[in-house]
Protein backbone atom coordinates (compact mmCIF):
# COMPACT_ATOMS: atom_id res chain seq x y z
CA UNK A 1 0.00 0.00 0.00
CA UNK A 2 1.59 3.25 -0.69
CA UNK A 3 2.76 5.18 2.11
CA UNK A 4 2.53 8.62 0.66
CA UNK A 5 0.26 11.09 1.89
CA UNK A 6 -1.37 14.32 0.30
CA UNK A 7 -2.48 17.35 2.40
CA UNK A 8 -6.19 17.20 2.78
CA UNK A 9 -6.27 20.72 0.94
CA UNK A 10 -4.29 19.12 -2.12
CA UNK A 11 -6.65 16.04 -1.73
CA UNK A 12 -9.81 18.35 -1.90
CA UNK A 13 -8.92 20.17 -4.56
CA UNK A 14 -8.13 16.69 -6.70
CA UNK A 15 -11.60 15.62 -5.81
CA UNK A 16 -13.51 18.74 -6.82
CA UNK A 17 -11.35 18.67 -10.44
CA UNK A 18 -11.67 15.23 -10.75
CA UNK A 19 -15.19 14.74 -10.01
CA UNK A 20 -16.51 17.98 -12.60
CA UNK A 21 -15.10 15.96 -15.71
CA UNK A 22 -16.88 12.87 -14.77
CA UNK A 23 -18.06 10.92 -11.60
CA UNK A 24 -16.96 7.47 -13.80
CA UNK A 25 -13.84 9.30 -14.15
CA UNK A 26 -13.34 10.68 -10.29
CA UNK A 27 -14.33 6.82 -9.09
CA UNK A 28 -12.01 5.02 -11.78
CA UNK A 29 -9.15 6.83 -11.19
CA UNK A 30 -9.50 7.25 -6.80
CA UNK A 31 -9.70 3.63 -6.86
CA UNK A 32 -8.37 0.28 -8.39
CA UNK A 33 -7.67 -2.72 -7.65
CA UNK A 34 -4.07 -4.10 -7.02
CA UNK A 35 -1.97 -4.75 -10.48
CA UNK A 36 -1.06 -7.73 -10.85
CA UNK A 37 1.52 -9.12 -9.16
CA UNK A 38 1.44 -6.41 -6.53
CA UNK A 39 -0.79 -5.24 -3.78
CA UNK A 40 -0.95 -1.55 -2.73
CA UNK A 41 -1.26 -2.77 0.68
CA UNK A 42 1.86 -2.96 2.53
CA UNK A 43 3.98 -5.53 1.93
CA UNK A 44 5.14 -8.39 5.05
CA UNK A 45 8.22 -10.25 3.43
CA UNK A 46 7.99 -13.99 4.56
CA UNK A 47 9.72 -13.77 7.92
CA UNK A 48 7.39 -11.10 9.07
CA UNK A 49 4.46 -12.74 8.28
CA UNK A 50 5.50 -16.19 10.24
CA UNK A 51 6.92 -14.03 13.46
CA UNK A 52 4.44 -11.47 13.85
CA UNK A 53 0.77 -11.70 15.03
CA UNK A 54 -1.43 -11.01 12.35
CA UNK A 55 -2.89 -7.09 13.56
CA UNK A 56 -6.80 -6.66 13.47
CA UNK A 57 -8.28 -3.32 12.41
CA UNK A 58 -11.87 -2.36 13.35
CA UNK A 59 -13.41 -0.05 10.51
CA UNK A 60 -16.70 1.77 9.88
CA UNK A 61 -17.49 4.80 7.91
CA UNK A 62 -18.86 7.43 8.36
CA UNK A 63 -19.90 11.05 6.68
CA UNK A 64 -18.72 14.45 9.37
CA UNK A 65 -22.34 14.74 11.16
CA UNK A 66 -22.99 15.47 14.85
CA UNK A 67 -25.36 12.28 14.66
CA UNK A 68 -22.59 10.21 13.39
CA UNK A 69 -20.12 11.74 15.87
CA UNK A 70 -22.16 10.30 19.29
CA UNK A 71 -22.64 7.15 17.62
CA UNK A 72 -19.09 6.87 16.52
CA UNK A 73 -18.07 8.36 20.43
CA UNK A 74 -20.20 5.03 21.64
CA UNK A 75 -18.28 2.98 19.75
CA UNK A 76 -14.93 3.63 20.19
CA UNK A 77 -15.99 3.89 24.20
CA UNK A 78 -17.56 0.55 23.51
CA UNK A 79 -14.54 -1.23 22.09
CA UNK A 80 -12.20 0.82 25.00
CA UNK A 81 -14.30 -0.40 27.78
CA UNK A 82 -14.59 -4.18 26.43
CA UNK A 83 -10.83 -4.02 25.85
CA UNK A 84 -11.51 -5.16 22.48
CA UNK A 85 -8.11 -6.23 21.21
CA UNK A 86 -6.75 -3.94 18.08
CA UNK A 87 -7.14 -1.22 16.19
CA UNK A 88 -10.49 1.29 15.80
CA UNK A 89 -10.94 3.07 12.93
CA UNK A 90 -13.25 5.19 11.54
CA UNK A 91 -13.59 6.27 8.21
CA UNK A 92 -14.98 9.55 7.65
CA UNK A 93 -15.98 10.65 4.66
CA UNK A 94 -16.10 14.51 4.65
CA UNK A 95 -15.77 17.57 2.13
CA UNK A 96 -15.59 19.83 4.83
CA UNK A 97 -11.89 20.37 5.68
CA UNK A 98 -12.95 22.81 8.51
CA UNK A 99 -14.96 20.16 10.26
CA UNK A 100 -14.26 20.17 14.31
CA UNK A 101 -14.26 16.36 15.41
CA UNK A 102 -14.91 15.64 18.46
CA UNK A 103 -11.85 14.96 21.05
CA UNK A 104 -9.93 11.92 21.61
CA UNK A 105 -7.53 10.40 23.97
CA UNK A 106 -7.81 7.09 23.24
CA UNK A 107 -4.78 5.97 22.15
CA UNK A 108 -6.38 2.82 19.97
CA UNK A 109 -8.89 4.72 18.07
CA UNK A 110 -8.29 6.69 14.73
CA UNK A 111 -10.12 9.12 12.83
CA UNK A 112 -8.75 8.74 8.93
CA UNK A 113 -10.51 11.58 6.43
CA UNK A 114 -11.65 10.19 2.98
CA UNK A 115 -13.08 12.27 0.12
CA UNK A 116 -17.52 11.75 0.35
CA UNK A 117 -18.20 9.55 -2.63
CA UNK A 118 -21.49 10.66 -2.33
CA UNK A 119 -21.23 14.18 -3.35
CA UNK A 120 -20.41 13.79 -7.10
CA UNK A 121 -23.79 11.81 -7.39
CA UNK A 122 -25.68 14.31 -5.43
CA UNK A 123 -24.36 17.72 -7.35
CA UNK A 124 -23.89 15.69 -10.66
CA UNK A 125 -26.59 13.28 -10.82
CA UNK A 126 -29.00 15.19 -12.97
CA UNK A 127 -32.68 15.60 -11.59
CA UNK A 128 -31.92 15.59 -8.29
CA UNK A 129 -29.02 13.23 -8.31
CA UNK A 130 -28.53 10.06 -6.14
CA UNK A 131 -28.24 11.06 -2.75
CA UNK A 132 -27.19 7.51 -1.32
CA UNK A 133 -24.58 7.84 1.46
CA UNK A 134 -23.55 3.71 2.05
CA UNK A 135 -21.82 4.42 -1.18
CA UNK A 136 -19.13 5.85 1.31
CA UNK A 137 -18.73 2.38 3.02
CA UNK A 138 -17.07 0.48 -0.27
CA UNK A 139 -15.15 3.41 -2.02
CA UNK A 140 -13.55 4.43 1.47
CA UNK A 141 -12.77 1.31 2.39
CA UNK A 142 -10.92 0.91 -1.47
CA UNK A 143 -9.45 4.20 -1.10
CA UNK A 144 -8.34 3.92 2.57
CA UNK A 145 -6.63 0.08 1.44
CA UNK A 146 -4.99 1.75 -1.53
CA UNK A 147 -2.84 4.37 0.57
CA UNK A 148 -4.36 7.38 -0.41
CA UNK A 149 -6.39 8.71 2.80
CA UNK A 150 -5.11 11.28 4.55
CA UNK A 151 -4.31 9.66 7.99
CA UNK A 152 -2.30 10.53 11.56
CA UNK A 153 1.20 10.00 12.06
CA UNK A 154 0.78 7.24 14.58
CA UNK A 155 -1.54 5.12 12.21
CA UNK A 156 -0.07 2.46 10.34
CA UNK A 157 -1.72 0.40 7.48
CA UNK A 158 -2.41 -2.82 7.68
CA UNK A 159 -0.58 -5.60 6.26
CA UNK A 160 -2.06 -7.73 3.45
CA UNK A 161 -2.52 -10.94 5.91
CA UNK A 162 -4.17 -8.83 8.78
CA UNK A 163 -7.61 -8.64 9.85
CA UNK A 164 -10.42 -6.19 8.96
CA UNK A 165 -13.55 -6.22 10.96
CA UNK A 166 -16.33 -3.83 9.02
CA UNK A 167 -18.73 -2.99 11.45
CA UNK A 168 -21.58 -0.46 11.40
CA UNK A 169 -21.24 2.55 13.72
CA UNK A 170 -24.47 2.04 15.42
CA UNK A 171 -22.92 -1.34 16.69
CA UNK A 172 -22.05 -2.17 20.47
CA UNK A 173 -19.29 -4.79 21.17
CA UNK A 174 -20.46 -7.92 23.43
CA UNK A 175 -17.33 -9.49 24.40
CA UNK A 176 -13.69 -8.15 23.88
CA UNK A 177 -11.94 -10.54 21.15
CA UNK A 178 -12.28 -12.06 17.68
CA UNK A 179 -12.26 -16.33 17.61
CA UNK A 180 -11.28 -18.14 14.77
CA UNK A 181 -8.51 -16.57 13.25
CA UNK A 182 -7.16 -18.93 11.46
CA UNK A 183 -10.48 -19.62 9.49
CA UNK A 184 -9.93 -15.68 7.79
CA UNK A 185 -7.53 -15.87 4.56
CA UNK A 186 -6.87 -16.92 0.90
CA UNK A 187 -11.02 -15.41 0.00
CA UNK A 188 -12.44 -16.87 2.89
CA UNK A 189 -13.80 -15.02 6.03
CA UNK A 190 -17.24 -14.70 8.15
CA UNK A 191 -20.53 -11.95 8.09
CA UNK A 192 -23.40 -11.41 9.89
CA UNK A 193 -26.49 -13.24 8.88
CA UNK A 194 -29.76 -11.09 7.73
CA UNK A 195 -32.92 -11.86 6.94
CA UNK A 196 -32.88 -10.89 3.16
CA UNK A 197 -33.90 -14.17 1.59
CA UNK A 198 -32.44 -15.91 -1.58
CA UNK A 199 -34.79 -15.60 -4.39
CA UNK A 200 -33.20 -12.13 -5.07
CA UNK A 201 -29.93 -13.26 -6.44
CA UNK A 202 -30.99 -15.20 -9.63
CA UNK A 203 -33.73 -12.67 -10.37
CA UNK A 204 -33.07 -8.81 -10.57
CA UNK A 205 -29.40 -9.40 -9.14
CA UNK A 206 -28.85 -11.90 -11.66
CA UNK A 207 -27.51 -9.55 -14.14
CA UNK A 208 -24.90 -7.88 -12.04
CA UNK A 209 -22.90 -11.55 -11.12
CA UNK A 210 -20.68 -11.81 -14.59
CA UNK A 211 -22.70 -15.04 -15.22
CA UNK A 212 -22.94 -16.94 -11.25
CA UNK A 213 -25.91 -16.27 -10.26
CA UNK A 214 -28.16 -18.06 -12.95
CA UNK A 215 -30.67 -20.17 -12.24
CA UNK A 216 -28.93 -23.80 -11.16
CA UNK A 217 -25.66 -22.40 -10.31
CA UNK A 218 -26.11 -21.93 -6.67
CA UNK A 219 -25.15 -24.35 -4.55
CA UNK A 220 -28.32 -25.76 -2.04
CA UNK A 221 -26.08 -24.68 0.81
CA UNK A 222 -25.19 -21.46 -0.11
CA UNK A 223 -26.29 -18.55 1.77
CA UNK A 224 -26.71 -14.87 0.52
CA UNK A 225 -28.05 -13.61 3.42
CA UNK A 226 -25.89 -11.43 5.16
CA UNK A 227 -24.30 -8.26 5.98
CA UNK A 228 -22.02 -5.93 8.11
CA UNK A 229 -20.01 -6.73 10.74
CA UNK A 230 -17.84 -8.89 7.66
CA UNK A 231 -14.83 -9.91 8.50
CA UNK A 232 -12.00 -10.56 5.91
CA UNK A 233 -8.03 -10.08 5.39
CA UNK A 234 -6.96 -6.86 4.38
CA UNK A 235 -5.62 -8.45 1.27
CA UNK A 236 -9.05 -10.19 0.56
CA UNK A 237 -10.98 -6.53 1.13
CA UNK A 238 -9.57 -4.27 -1.09
CA UNK A 239 -10.54 -6.34 -4.33
CA UNK A 240 -13.80 -6.99 -2.71
CA UNK A 241 -14.18 -3.64 -1.72
CA UNK A 242 -13.64 -2.19 -5.55
CA UNK A 243 -15.89 -4.54 -7.32
CA UNK A 244 -18.60 -3.84 -4.39
CA UNK A 245 -18.24 0.01 -5.09
CA UNK A 246 -19.02 -1.16 -8.67
CA UNK A 247 -21.52 -3.39 -8.59
CA UNK A 248 -23.94 -1.14 -6.10
CA UNK A 249 -23.35 1.99 -9.07
CA UNK A 250 -24.47 -0.18 -11.38
CA UNK A 251 -27.46 -1.42 -9.25
CA UNK A 252 -28.74 1.84 -8.19
CA UNK A 253 -30.20 1.59 -11.89
CA UNK A 254 -32.38 -0.91 -11.02
CA UNK A 255 -32.78 -0.96 -7.36
CA UNK A 256 -32.65 2.06 -5.08
CA UNK A 257 -33.21 1.34 -1.92
CA UNK A 258 -31.32 1.32 0.90
CA UNK A 259 -30.09 -1.86 1.01
CA UNK A 260 -28.60 -1.50 -2.40
CA UNK A 261 -25.28 -1.47 -0.63
CA UNK A 262 -25.90 -5.17 1.13
CA UNK A 263 -26.90 -6.75 -2.13
CA UNK A 264 -24.13 -5.57 -3.80
CA UNK A 265 -21.34 -7.00 -1.25
CA UNK A 266 -23.40 -10.13 -1.91
CA UNK A 267 -23.14 -10.19 -5.63
CA UNK A 268 -19.71 -8.72 -5.73
CA UNK A 269 -18.18 -11.48 -3.52
CA UNK A 270 -20.06 -13.89 -5.14
CA UNK A 271 -18.51 -12.54 -8.34
CA UNK A 272 -15.05 -12.42 -6.77
CA UNK A 273 -15.67 -16.42 -5.58
CA UNK A 274 -14.99 -15.12 -2.05
CA UNK A 275 -16.69 -17.11 0.64
CA UNK A 276 -18.44 -15.95 3.56
CA UNK A 277 -19.20 -18.23 6.62
CA UNK A 278 -22.40 -16.70 7.67
CA UNK A 279 -22.75 -16.28 11.41
CA UNK A 280 -25.21 -14.72 14.19
CA UNK A 281 -22.95 -12.62 15.08
CA UNK A 282 -25.51 -10.12 16.01
CA UNK A 283 -28.86 -9.01 18.12
CA UNK A 284 -30.94 -5.80 17.10
CA UNK A 285 -34.79 -6.94 17.31
CA UNK A 286 -36.80 -8.24 20.06
CA UNK A 287 -38.98 -9.50 18.32
CA UNK A 288 -36.81 -11.66 15.69
CA UNK A 289 -37.13 -14.84 17.00
CA UNK A 290 -34.11 -16.01 14.30
CA UNK A 291 -31.59 -13.84 16.12
CA UNK A 292 -29.77 -15.70 18.83
CA UNK A 293 -31.83 -14.82 21.63
CA UNK A 294 -30.94 -18.37 23.15
CA UNK A 295 -27.20 -17.49 23.58
CA UNK A 296 -27.79 -13.85 24.79
CA UNK A 297 -27.24 -13.90 29.08
CA UNK A 298 -27.66 -11.09 31.31
CA UNK A 299 -24.53 -9.50 32.71
CA UNK A 300 -23.03 -11.12 35.06
CA UNK A 301 -22.38 -8.82 38.69
CA UNK A 302 -19.30 -6.97 37.83
CA UNK A 303 -19.64 -6.68 34.05
CA UNK A 304 -20.91 -3.82 31.92
CA UNK A 305 -22.87 -5.63 29.20
CA UNK A 306 -24.66 -8.68 28.12
CA UNK A 307 -22.91 -11.42 26.52
CA UNK A 308 -23.36 -13.27 23.86
CA UNK A 309 -23.06 -16.59 22.16
CA UNK A 310 -21.49 -18.28 24.48
CA UNK A 311 -20.79 -22.12 22.94
CA UNK A 312 -23.39 -24.34 23.95
CA UNK A 313 -23.40 -27.24 25.77
CA UNK A 314 -22.77 -30.44 24.12
CA UNK A 315 -24.87 -34.17 23.98
CA UNK A 316 -23.70 -34.77 27.62
CA UNK A 317 -24.08 -31.46 28.95
CA UNK A 318 -20.72 -31.25 29.99
CA UNK A 319 -17.69 -29.34 28.10
CA UNK A 320 -18.32 -26.79 25.71
CA UNK A 321 -17.62 -26.68 21.86
CA UNK A 322 -15.47 -23.89 21.25
CA UNK A 323 -16.19 -24.25 17.56
CA UNK A 324 -19.67 -23.46 17.95
CA UNK A 325 -18.51 -19.53 18.99
CA UNK A 326 -19.50 -16.82 16.69
CA UNK A 327 -16.59 -14.98 15.29
CA UNK A 328 -17.95 -11.92 16.97
CA UNK A 329 -20.72 -10.30 19.15
CA UNK A 330 -22.50 -7.63 18.92
CA UNK A 331 -25.65 -5.43 19.82
CA UNK A 332 -27.22 -3.07 17.04
CA UNK A 333 -29.38 -0.21 17.93
CA UNK A 334 -30.54 0.01 14.80
CA UNK A 335 -34.46 0.09 15.76
CA UNK A 336 -36.50 1.89 18.61
CA UNK A 337 -36.85 0.07 21.79
CA UNK A 338 -39.26 0.06 24.11
CA UNK A 339 -40.33 -0.78 27.62
CA UNK A 340 -43.54 0.31 29.73
CA UNK A 341 -43.65 4.18 28.66
CA UNK A 342 -39.66 4.68 27.72
CA UNK A 343 -38.80 5.00 24.38
CA UNK A 344 -35.14 4.98 23.06
CA UNK A 345 -34.29 5.30 19.42
CA UNK A 346 -30.90 6.78 17.70
CA UNK A 347 -33.15 8.84 15.38
CA UNK A 348 -34.46 11.04 18.36
CA UNK A 349 -31.11 12.47 17.94
CA UNK A 350 -29.43 13.53 14.96
CA UNK A 351 -29.19 16.92 16.39
CA UNK A 352 -26.64 15.75 19.21
CA UNK A 353 -23.48 18.00 19.77
CA UNK A 354 -21.51 16.07 21.96
CA UNK A 355 -18.92 18.84 21.69
CA UNK A 356 -21.36 21.39 23.08
CA UNK A 357 -20.55 21.54 26.78
CA UNK A 358 -22.82 24.13 27.66
CA UNK A 359 -25.64 20.99 27.92
CA UNK A 360 -25.62 20.25 31.95
CA UNK A 361 -27.41 17.17 31.45
CA UNK A 362 -26.99 13.75 29.78
CA UNK A 363 -29.24 14.11 26.88
CA UNK A 364 -30.13 10.46 26.93
CA UNK A 365 -32.66 10.88 29.51
CA UNK A 366 -33.70 8.47 32.26
CA UNK A 367 -36.32 6.38 32.65
CA UNK A 368 -39.40 7.38 34.82
CA UNK A 369 -39.97 5.78 38.10
CA UNK A 370 -42.24 3.18 37.22
CA UNK A 371 -40.18 2.56 33.70
CA UNK A 372 -37.11 1.59 35.62
CA UNK A 373 -39.46 -0.64 37.69
CA UNK A 374 -40.39 -2.30 34.51
CA UNK A 375 -36.61 -2.72 33.24
CA UNK A 376 -35.71 -3.84 36.95
CA UNK A 377 -38.45 -6.63 36.63
CA UNK A 378 -37.45 -7.90 33.19
CA UNK A 379 -33.39 -8.07 34.41
CA UNK A 380 -32.22 -11.70 34.51
CA UNK A 381 -35.43 -12.99 33.17
CA UNK A 382 -35.59 -15.27 30.32
CA UNK A 383 -34.86 -14.25 26.73
CA UNK A 384 -36.55 -17.13 25.19
CA UNK A 385 -39.26 -19.80 26.24
CA UNK A 386 -37.55 -23.17 26.60
CA UNK A 387 -39.33 -25.66 24.20
CA UNK A 388 -39.11 -28.24 27.11
CA UNK A 389 -41.22 -25.94 28.97
CA UNK A 390 -44.59 -27.76 30.38
CA UNK A 391 -47.69 -25.99 29.16
CA UNK A 392 -47.93 -24.15 32.47
CA UNK A 393 -44.63 -22.98 32.54
CA UNK A 394 -44.60 -21.56 28.93
CA UNK A 395 -43.39 -17.64 29.56
CA UNK A 396 -46.39 -14.77 27.59
CA UNK A 397 -44.98 -14.03 24.11
CA UNK A 398 -45.31 -10.17 25.74
CA UNK A 399 -43.01 -10.72 28.61
CA UNK A 400 -40.37 -12.24 26.32
CA UNK A 401 -40.66 -9.20 24.14
CA UNK A 402 -40.05 -6.89 27.20
CA UNK A 403 -37.41 -8.72 28.37
CA UNK A 404 -35.73 -8.59 25.30
CA UNK A 405 -35.93 -4.82 25.48
CA UNK A 406 -34.56 -4.40 28.71
CA UNK A 407 -31.23 -6.35 27.62
CA UNK A 408 -31.07 -4.82 24.49
CA UNK A 409 -31.52 -1.10 26.85
CA UNK A 410 -28.57 -2.22 28.97
CA UNK A 411 -26.72 -2.99 25.76
CA UNK A 412 -26.80 -0.21 23.75
CA UNK A 413 -28.69 3.19 25.61
CA UNK A 414 -26.87 2.30 28.41
CA UNK A 415 -22.89 2.42 26.85
CA UNK A 416 -24.42 5.16 24.70
CA UNK A 417 -25.18 7.16 27.83
CA UNK A 418 -22.12 6.15 29.10
CA UNK A 419 -20.04 7.25 26.82
CA UNK A 420 -21.27 10.79 25.90
CA UNK A 421 -21.08 11.34 29.91
CA UNK A 422 -17.28 10.30 29.98
CA UNK A 423 -16.83 12.31 27.13
CA UNK A 424 -17.98 15.46 28.46
CA UNK A 425 -16.17 14.48 32.20
CA UNK A 426 -12.95 14.13 30.02
CA UNK A 427 -13.13 17.38 27.56
CA UNK A 428 -16.10 20.06 29.32
CA UNK A 429 -14.54 19.95 32.62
Amino acid sequence: MSQSVLSWNTMTLLVVAIATTTVITFFAHEIHAPAPGGANIKEINEFESSSRRRQIFTVFTTECSNYQDWQSQTLAYSHQVSQFEGTLVRLMSCDDINYRIPQNSYENYHIVRTPNFNTPYIVYGGDGGDNYSPRNRPNALAYWLNGHASTDKDLLLPGENDIIISIDPDMVFLDNGIHHLESVGNGRGFATRYNLGRDWVTGWAAPFCGGKCEEGSLRDDYDPSYGQPIVLTAGDLLPLAVEWGDVLERMRGVHDGWQTEMYALIIAARALDMQFTVQNMMIANPEDDEEPWDSAHWAADGDSMGKLLSPPEDGGGGSKDSSAVSVLSVAHYCIRLSISSFRWSKHDYHDLDIRDCRASKNPFHLPKLKDKEAISVSRNEPLVSSPSSSVEEIIPRETIIRNRNAWLLDNTWNPARCAIAAYHAEFCN
